[in-house]
C-alpha cells in the first residue's frame, strides 16, 4: 500500500471509529471498513518493534510471533463474548 493509500485508509478507519465505535452518532448506516490492512499494519509494527527497538529487553513477555499474540487475544475475546451471550 502506498503512503497516500494508507493515509486515505487511515481516515476511513478513523471515521468508523469516531462515528460508530467510540461514539454512536446518529448516522443511518454503519460502514465497516475492511480491517485486514489495519491488522497487517499492526503485525508489521509489532514485528518491527521487537526486531529493531527492543535493545533493553523492554518486551520480555511478548511472543516473538505477532500471529501467536493475535490468536491468543482473539481467543480470549471470543471467550469473553460467549460468556456474556449466555443468559
Amino acid at each position: 500500500m502506498t503512503e497516500t493509500g494508507f493515509e486515505a485508509y487511515r481516515l476511513i478507519v478513523r471515521e468508523y471509529r469516531d462515528k460508530f465505535v467510540a461514539h454512536l452518532d446518529e448516522l443511518p448506516t454503519m460502514q465497516i471498513p475492511d480491517l485486514q490492512p489495519a491488522l497487517e499494519s499492526v503485525r508489521y509494527l509489532y514485528t518491527y518493534l521487537l526486531e529493531n527497538e527492543d535493545d533493553g529487553n523492554v518486551f520480555p513477555d511478548a511472543p516473538r510471533n505477532p500471529n501467536a499474540f493475535y490468536r491468543k487475544y482473539l481467543a480470549e475475546g471470543k471467550q469473553a463474548h460467549a460468556a456474556r451471550s449466555v443468559p
